[in-house]
C-alpha cells in the first residue's frame, strides 16, 4: 500500500471515528500488547520492521516458524470447583496488579449455578456475562490470567480469586 492509500484511509477513519490508534503493520504482524489493548505498550520493543524483538535460542532460527511472544509475557490460572460470588468476582478483577494484561475463564457461581458465567478481563475493563447450563459438564471455575514477562506473583492473585468464594 502506498502513502495516498495511507492518507485517503487516515482521512476516512478521521471523519468517522474520533477516537483511535492507527498501528502501521507489515503483514498484519502487530505486537500483542496493542492487541490485548491494556496501554502498556512499550514502543523500545520493536526494531524497525514492528517486530517485536525477543532473542531466540535456536541458533538455525530464522524467526518465522516458531512464535516468540511466550518469552513476552507470563500466565497463571486458578481453578477450583467451589462457587464464586459474581460481584465479589466483578471487584477482583477490577482491582488485579498493573502487571496482568488480560484474564478470562468459566465461572461457576453461587449467583446462578446451573449456568456457566464467562469472565472476560482486558486491563481495567470488566465483563461477566451468563452462558447456557452446565447440562453434563461438572461445574468449575477456570481462571486464566496473561500478564507482564517479570511474573505473576500466584499467592496475590489466588488471594484476590479465593476472596470471591460464597458463603
Amino acid at each position: 500500500m502506498d502513502e495516498t492509500q495511507h492518507a485517503k484511509i487516515r482521512e476516512w477513519l478521521d471523519k468517522w471515528l474520533h477516537r483511535y490508534r492507527l498501528i502501521h503493520a507489515v503483514r498484519c504482524d502487530v505486537p500483542l500488547e496493542i492487541l490485548l489493548s491494556v496501554g502498556r505498550f512499550d514502543p523500545s520493543q520493536m526494531n524497525g520492521d514492528n517486530m517485536m524483538t525477543t532473542a531466540c535460542a535456536d541458533a538455525n532460527c530464522s524467526h518465522e516458524h516458531h512464535d516468540h511472544h511466550p518469552s513476552t509475557f507470563s500466565t497463571w490460572s486458578f481453578e477450583t470447583d467451589r462457587p464464586l460470588s459474581l460481584e465479589a468476582l466483578r471487584t477482583a478483577a477490577s482491582k488485579l496488579p498493573a502487571n496482568i494484561y488480560r484474564a478470562k475463564g468459566v465461572v461457576y457461581s453461587s449467583d446462578a449455578p446451573e449456568r456457566r458465567a464467562v469472565l472476560q478481563v482486558v486491563g481495567k475493563r470488566v465483563d461477566i456475562s451468563l452462558q447456557d447450563e452446565w447440562g453434563e459438564r461438572t461445574p468449575r471455575t477456570r481462571i486464566v490470567t496473561i500478564g507482564s514477562p517479570e511474573g505473576i506473583e500466584a499467592s496475590v492473585l489466588r488471594d484476590k480469586f479465593e476472596q470471591c468464594f460464597s458463603g
